[in-house]
């Protein structure tokens, strides 16, 4: 009933509302993205609504079942619905904007199988769930079709995910930000903590605001947006909303049971960080991670619960009260005041230049006599990491000028994957980070040529450390550092930290399972 009355309302007001400029807009339930019970109906919402208000329209959402979503829409009783991805068919009814989100399909699994993939033949052995009515990509498909892989079909994704949680299914495959929004909003934490996902991605898939055809503005309405989306990339806001998703900041607000009593004591990582701290198969690693359990070791505290998770998620988590402590945060007490106390540094994190030596051979560079950063490497073409910023302000200009030719991809991994065959010259990231990656490389896949590989320039230095929460009173917060600092001094003292950091690259491997 009360869809039929919004649906009256809205279809009997005009676009224009004492002066006011409308679009109204349907879609169906899908959590974290869109959602009527979610703060601005959900992230991909909030997006829509930020990008048509800067052209000065508001908009109306109508949440129906999905296939009404698509039917009023098409029909042009509603202007548009949202999020969907491209196809031949919707094309004949629809305008479809500039891609609103990129997600990407994983493989959930539970902890304790040991699972990792790379082709289609890795999964033969698996029985894999999957929701009706949803595509995972062409590879997927063709082998659901030919019974390469073995399939079977819930009618949910809360229904795959307890198949999963009893072990009647062994993959999962779901968008992780959906994957974890729903555990946490529909099972227990012990079931959540039994599931992790696989870090590598079966597809990427764009979705889309769909506008009506039938209805006479659309294709003013679709530049206007497509004009405000481009701002709010341009301005990060994009990337403001997508890390709000990760902290659960769009969903509907649960009671929370809690006890200062019983409240453990909690220090949070990056679980993104190879080789310093990640999961692997759910399992916290890295080298910052091995240290700071020794050091806690040494002082008696094997109390302290280490949890890794995503970095703006972890640094969340101090500034809500919800963890004690924090590593490895670099020093930046202006910036994040809830940051109250920072041990000694634990290690330095030295920002290098990686280059394959033939390449710039090739273009006529000489390692040998390379002097001044960046200016001697300005004609080399450069593969950045995604969300690393090192290098300086004057090599940033060069890239931000186009006077330096870079190529951003995701992960020191597929920028390396770029450097050893020559297809592009150089990189910049941490210098263990490097190091790391090509030996975990290489113990991998022995053929990988990566011998060509060397390191070019140092560019600058910053440590990592371990930051308590700024609510500890000043002599707890001493007291606890004044150990955990002399734990740390020894270690480097003993060479226990070097060898952590030998072991781990000697040791290389590239994780198996990550969000």
């Amino acid at each position: 009933m009360q869809y039929k009355l919004l649906l009256i309302f809205w279809i009997l007001i005009s676009p224009v509302v004492l002066g006011e400029e409308r679009i109204r807009i349907a879609s169906g339930e899908w959590p974290p993205f869109l959602s009527q019970h979610y703060n601005e109906y959900g992230a991909g919402s909030h997006i829509v609504t930020e990008a048509f208000a800067l052209e000065g329209i508001k908009v109306v959402y109508i949440f129906y079942p999905w296939k009404r979503s698509m039917e009023t829409a098409k029909d042009g009783k509603i202007d548009a619905t949202l999020l969907w991805s491209k196809n031949k068919d919707r094309a004949k009814y629809f305008l479809f904007s500039d891609p609103v989100l990129t997600l990407r399909h994983v493989f959930f699994h539970r902890k304790d199988l040991k699972f990792n993939w790379e082709t289609i033949e890795d999964l033969k052995q698996y029985k894999i769930g999957v929701t009706r009515g949803y595509f995972y990509g062409e590879q997927i498909q063709e082998a659901a079709d030919s019974s390469l892989i073995d399939v079977e079909i819930g009618n949910t994704d809360i229904i795959n995910f307890k198949k999963l949680i009893s072990n009647r299914i062994q993959l999962f495959i779901i968008e992780p930000e959906v994957g974890y929004e729903l555990l946490a909003k529909n099972f227990s934490r012990s079931d959540q903590k039994i599931l992790t996902n696989h870090h590598r991605a079966i597809q990427e898939r764009q979705w889309y605001l769909l506008i009506s055809n039938k209805v006479p503005r659309a294709k003013e309405w679709l530049e206007r947006f497509n004009k405000g989306l481009a701002k709010l990339k341009s301005q990060g806001i994009i990337d403001k909303i997508m890390e709000d998703v990760i902290m659960g900041r769009y969903s509907e607000k649960l009671p929370t049971i809690s006890s200062d009593q019983s409240k453990p004591f909690i220090v949070v990582g990056d679980s993104l960080h190879p080789p310093f701290s990640y999961l692997d198969n759910g399992v916290p690693k890295g080298i910052y991670t091995e240290i700071i359990k020794q050091a806690f070791k040494r002082i008696g505290r094997e109390d302290i619960t280490i949890e890794l998770m995503p970095w703006k998620r972890a640094l969340h988590m101090v500034k809500s009260g919800k963890a004690e402590g924090i590593f490895p945060p670099h020093y930046f007490p202006a910036k994040r005041p809830f940051l109250g106390y920072y041990s000694i540094p634990i290690m330095q994190e030295i920002s290098t230049v990686f280059c394959n030596i033939k390449n710039l051979m090739k273009i006529g560079i000489n390692f040998k006599q390379l002097k001044a950063w960046p200016d001697d490497l300005k004609h080399a073409r450069f593969v950045l990491s995604l969300g690393v910023l090192m290098g300086g302000n004057k090599f940033w200009q060069g890239v931000n000028n186009n006077e330096i030719n870079a190529t951003k991809v995701s992960g020191p991994e597929n920028a390396i994957r770029k450097l050893a065959p020559g297809r592009l010259d150089c990189h910049i990231n941490d210098r263990v980070t490097i190091q790391w990656y090509l030996k975990a490389l290489k113990n991998k896949y022995p053929s990988i040529e990566i011998e060509d590989i060397m390191e070019i320039f140092k560019i600058e230095e910053e440590a990592g450390y371990l930051a308590l929460s700024a609510d500890f009173s000043n002599k707890d917060a001493t007291s606890f550092l004044e150990k955990f600092n002399s734990e740390i001094q020894s270690m480097k003292e003993e060479g226990v930290i070097q060898q952590i950091i030998d072991r781990n690259i000697s040791n290389a491997k590239l994780p198996r399972s990550n969000f």
